[in-house]
This record gives C-alpha cells, structure tokens and sequence, in this order.
C-alpha cells in the first residue's frame, strides 16, 4: 500500500510513505539498478519498510574477531583517560568494562572485564575494587536506572554502590543511538584495516563504499578488546534481532534485539557514549541550581 497510517503503542499515529506513490520518481529501471547495489535485506527494510527484515541476523554484523580483538592497546595505555561502565544485574549478570580512551588516535580500547550473576552489591564493589589500582579510572559509568528511587525508597542502587566504594554516573542508555554509536566504532575498526591492508574488508563488499568514504571512516573514533573479555565478546558476536519480530497491531514500529545476555554488550554502549552522559549530567545540575 503506498500510504498506510498506523497507531503506535505510544499512541501516536506513524504514517507509511511506500515509494511507489510516486511511480514517475521511481521507474523499474530504477528500482532494479538500487536493488541490485544492496543486500536483500536491506532493500525490505529501507524500502519496503519491513520492520523484520533483519531478523535473525547480528546486531553487531560489523564484529570481526581478526579485526577488534587485540591482545595489546593500539597506544600507550599510560597516555590514555581511563574508566569504567556497568550493568548492574540482580539474578542476571552485573558486569564491568574497564576502557581506556585514546584521543589523538581516537581510539577506545576495552582491557579488563568483570561478570558475575548472583552477587550482592558488596561483592560486587569488593571484587570490582580488587581488579584495578588505586585511581586508575577517571569515573564509572552505571546504567541510569540505578541512580531512581523505586517503590518510595530512601535509597537507590547507586546508592548502595557508593555506600560500598564504587561512585557511579548515570549512563546514557539510549538503545537506538548506542547501537549505532558501537556500530560506527567497529566499522572505523574496519576501514582503518582496510588501509593499512591496502583492501576493503569484506564487510564493505556488498555496500556502497567509495574510497573517500572510506578514510572518513577510518577517522571515526574506533574501538577494540583484549583478548581476555570473553564474555563481552561472546555478547557482542550473539546479539541479534529478534526473528519473531512482525508487523501485528498490537507490535511498535521498530525493530526488537533477542531477549539474550546483553549485559556486557550493554556496558560498552555505556562506554562508546560516555560523553553524551557527561553532558546529561551537567544539564541536571543545572536544572537543581
């Protein structure tokens, strides 16, 4: 249907533009040149406005092992501003990412990790504490959703964090923007690999890439991981889009990741967007003042 209107599950009204309401701007021969330029998948999804093309495929498509898995920094860690992030779980895993940022290179390096399900906070903080020397991080990021009072209490999961030693700032958790800021990291990974390979990786054989595109990417702030986070590479390769994802009325008009362990793959969002949480957090203090 060229023109479909949809009431969304927030209540608003989405409004389906199909192109074939405009047959004189999209001819067959146009259509079968863009087409034939893009995965399958990739025309149901852009074109055909099919909200389950993906499904079942990588989030993370982009994650190559060869690739973003180093078993040293790509720079002097003694030069780089260093942090941390976490997702706290209960009976899921809570798990800790300890990342360095290498601005000359604008480069993220993930070096240590810490995971583990059915720990109270203070096993947490304790074991978390004991992995990392004395000031080694600037500040640790935490999912937002610990830092609000639930249920009438006087006190919030991060509350309970600092109250054993581990003082946290409120992440960014926007899921959308922090897929596509993990993304753009690993796929700078890629174009810089590209140059220093004299060759396109094969991630960019069946997307439009020109060569200029290309060292734009390679400019971007890209990102890799020790060898030794096994878990949060495990996530990162096993994060897909949900295959049961469909277009029913009761559905929202966006796509759905798997219900899988994300715990890690959560944290490095946390990571990659860190200035934005930085940002957020300025703008609530001055709304306090």
């Amino acid at each position: 249907m060229p023109l479909e209107l949809k009431k969304c599950t927030s209540g608003f009204l989405a409004v389906r533009l199909h192109y074939s309401i405009d047959p004189d701007l999209w001819p067959p021969d146009r259509i079968a040149a863009i087409r034939a330029a893009i995965p399958g998948w990739r025309w149901n999804k852009e074109y055909e406005i099919d909200f389950s093309a993906r499904s079942g495929r990588k989030v993370y498509d982009a994650f190559d092992p060869l690739v973003h898995i180093l078993p040293t920094a790509p720079f002097d860690l003694s030069e780089a501003l260093r942090y941390k992030a976490i997702d706290h779980g209960r009976r899921n895993p809570t798990a800790c990412l300890w990342f360095a940022e290498h601005k000359p290179s604008n480069t993220v390096y993930f070096y240590r990790e810490y995971y583990r399900p059915d720990a109270t906070i203070a096993e947490h903080c304790r074991n978390i504490l004991a992995k990392e020397t004395p000031n080694e991080t600037r500040f640790t990021l935490i999912d937002p959703s610990t830092h609000r009072r639930l249920d009438n209490a006087n006190t919030t999961i991060a509350d309970e964090y600092a109250r054993h030693g581990l003082h946290t700032i409120p992440a960014d958790n926007n899921l959308a923007a922090g897929i596509e800021t993990v993304t753009a990291a690993l796929v700078a990974s890629l174009a810089r690999w590209s140059f220093e390979h004299t060759q396109p990786h094969t991630w960019f054989k069946d997307r439009l890439f020109a060569t200029d595109t290309l060292t734009d990417l390679a400019k971007t702030q890209a990102v890799y991981f020790h060898p030794s986070m096994t878990n949060t590479i495990r996530e990162l390769t096993n994060l897909s889009w949900d295959s049961t994802a469909d277009d029913a009325p009761d559905k929202s008009l966006c796509e759905q990741i798997t219900q899988v362990d994300d715990h890690a793959a959560d944290a490095v969002r946390y990571a990659l967007r860190r200035p934005y949480a930085r940002t957020a957090l300025i703008r609530t203090n001055l709304k306090k003042i």
